[in-house]
Formats: structure tokens, sequence, C-alpha cells
């Protein structure tokens, strides 16, 4: 896929992570819309920035009010972009949530949140974005894109990580599910494993847990060469697949 025109929602913007997806698809020639995860006002600032940004890169750029844990608010974002650019050929789930618990001590509260960050928001938005990219493709033979990151425990076994791991691994399964689903309508459905995250693991550990966990200790990815991987994952038309990105000398 030709990213030059083409119009992207990225998930996650808030993030630095997010922002450099946005910024890297913008580089390209896409009209990219941010969103954050809530309306947490320091998010909806940070979100409008990385809007803003694009307008500087000479793409259009949309900031796009959201709140996860709302279905219906998922839905309303795709449709303000799909109302305000007429279609939507990319999106990109980068909201990515990690939680960092022995499974003896995650209670019904602790894995509710992380199915519903990390899975059911990701399905929402497929599946929103899907049926307008189906709709695309039956109109106009436009076909779309979508790509959701996860981390590390969602492919390799870490202990402490048991719930985090269920609703990303849960993740991987539907995007497999919709890569087969969806290839009559040209929609490629990917998935790039991203190691660990620095911002995320400092959020992963609840301060009250009886025996905290060990937090992985290794090299961070750049945020700027994940942002180019996934722009190249789009790029490349592949479908069906989990890349897994290693730190360089890793």
């Amino acid at each position: 896929m030709d990213l030059a025109g083409r119009t992207a929602l990225v998930i996650g913007a808030q993030r630095p992570l997010g922002r450099a997806i946005a910024v890297a698809l913008g580089e390209r020639g896409a009209d990219v819309a941010v969103a954050g995860v809530s309306r947490d006002e320091r998010e909806d600032f940070r979100v409008h920035s990385v809007a803003n940004e694009l307008w500087a890169l000479d793409r259009r750029g949309l900031a796009v009010p959201i709140d996860l844990r709302v279905p219906s608010l998922v839905e309303a974002a795709v449709q303000q972009v799909d109302s305000e650019w007429s279609r939507l050929d990319i999106l990109v789930n980068a909201q990515d949530r990690l939680l960092a618990l022995p499974f003896d001590e995650t209670g019904p509260d602790e894995w509710a949140e992380m199915l519903d960050a990390n899975l059911t928001s990701a399905a929402l938005a497929c599946q929103a974005a899907g049926r307008v990219m189906m709709r695309d493709h039956a109109m106009h033979g436009r076909g779309g894109a979508i790509v959701s990151l996860v981390c590390a425990p969602a492919v390799e076994g870490h202990a402490g990580f048991a719930a985090y791991a269920a609703a990303a691994g849960g993740l991987l399964a539907l995007t497999r599910s919709l890569a087969a689903e969806w290839a009559e309508w040209d929609i490629a459905v990917a998935a790039l494993e991203v190691g660990f995250g620095r911002d995320q693991l400092e959020e992963a550990a609840p301060a009250g847990a009886a025996h905290p966990v060990a937090l992985p200790d290794r090299p961070d990815l750049p945020n700027r060469e994940i942002a180019a991987a996934v722009a190249a994952l789009i790029e490349s038309g592949e479908s069906g697949v989990v890349r897994r990105l290693q730190p360089s000398g890793g």
C-alpha cells in the first residue's frame, strides 16, 4: 500500500510511541487522525499537539475524542474520521497497556481492565474501521490496513504478566482471524510485537503488590524505529502475520 493520499487513525497517540507512528505515517504522505485512550485533559492536550505537528508536516491532522471504556465512543471516533475525510484506509491500535502482577494476586477488576484496555477496545476499533473499509472496497475498490501493537508477553512467556498476555494473545488470535475473514475485501490485518516500552514498564507494576514482579531489563527500541516498522508493515500489504522487532544486537 502506498501511503501517499491515504487516511489513517492512530489510537494511543497520547504516548510518545503513538505520536511517532502518526508522524511516520504523515511523513510518508498520509493524513492522520489521532486519538488517546480517555478524555483526560492532559491526554487531550498531547493528542492535539500531535495533530498540530501533522499540519506542520503539510498533512491533514485531526484530533479525535475517544474513551476506550465506552464502546459507543470508539465507534464515534471512527465515524468522525469517515465524516471529516469520507474514507478511512488505515487503523493502528497502539493503545497497548501492561500490568505486572502475579496471577494469584490478579483480581477480577485487574483481569477485566486488561481485557478492556488491550483486547475489547482494539476489537471494537477493528470492527468499526473494518465496516468503513469494506464499504470503500465495495464502492471504490480501495483496500485497507489494520496494525495492532503488542508487547513481548503476548508471544513470550514472562512471569507476572498473565492477565496482559491473555488479553494481548487474544488480540493476536483476532488479528489472524480477521486477516482470513477480510481478505476478500483487500483489508490486510497484522500485528507487531515491539518488546517492552520503558514508559509502559514504569506504569505497569501496582504499588500495593504483595510480591512485586521483576521487570525485564532489556534495551528499549527507539520509538522512531518502531514507527518506521509500522509504516513498512502497512506498505508491505502483509496480512495475518505477527512481526517481531528486536533491539539492535539483541
